[in-house]
């Protein structure tokens, strides 16, 4: 009969080295400390080498080539104010000649009837002022222009007088044949040329106002 000790006296393998956990723990700190105190002891000394800095290579900035810069340029004189040549044209100078407009008095024509309209029929319109002609030498040109070639060589010429309305505006609006040239290619061409003129209006107490004038035209061979 094999006797068997009871089973509060039975430890196992793992408590058995749980307990001599503590022992094994506490021999090697003491070898530990023990290696440590020896090396020190008999190692000999360490000390830092003494390492120098590398060298910084200087940092080298070289100026750009110089460049010879151009003179300043000098200062330019101003162009001279262009000097304009007033072209002035001269009535009596060629075949052509535009009579300068004169008034249309009262003894040549009659008042205007009370409530008329003056631009339907020859009348006087009283002003302060007379209307000026601006475009003489449109005027001129376009005498010129419209002179047939063949009267003119011919020698056949004329003086065209026509009466002319002047708005308030300064346009020529009728024209009215006072007397003929004795040519009626040139009464018509007159006509033409008159209604391409332009006035200041005629003023009355400051107010531009519509009026008849005389408007002579000349055609002369000379």
């Amino acid at each position: 009969m094999k006797l068997q000790p009871p089973s509060r006296l039975r430890i196992s393998a793992n408590e058995r080295f749980k307990s001599r956990a503590g022992d094994w723990l506490t021999i090697g700190l003491i070898g530990a400390v023990l290696a440590h105190g020896g090396l020190f002891a008999f190692s000999p000394d360490l000390h830092a080498a003494d390492v120098e800095r590398p060298a910084v290579a200087p940092l080298v900035l070289h100026r750009p080539p110089a460049i010879d810069l151009p003179a300043a340029p000098q200062e330019i004189d101003r162009p001279p104010t262009p000097r304009v040549a007033a072209a002035v044209l001269d009535e009596q100078e060629g075949p052509y000649r535009f009579i300068p407009p004169g008034p249309a008095r009262p003894e040549a024509l009659p008042l205007p009837r009370p409530g008329a309209r003056p631009e339907d029929r020859l009348s006087y319109v009283p002003r302060d002022r007379e209307p000026l002609l601006r475009n003489r030498g449109v005027l001129l040109r376009e005498l010129q222009d419209r002179y047939p070639p063949m009267l003119r060589e011919a020698g056949i010429g004329g003086t065209v007088r026509l009466y002319v309305y002047i708005s308030e505006t300064g346009e020529v609006e009728k024209t009215v044949l006072q007397r003929s040239s004795g040519q009626p290619i040139l009464d018509r061409a007159a006509e033409e040329v008159a209604r391409k003129a332009e006035f200041t209006p005629a003023l009355n107490r400051e107010e531009p106002v519509g009026v008849w004038i005389l408007l002579p035209m000349s055609f002369d061979v000379r």
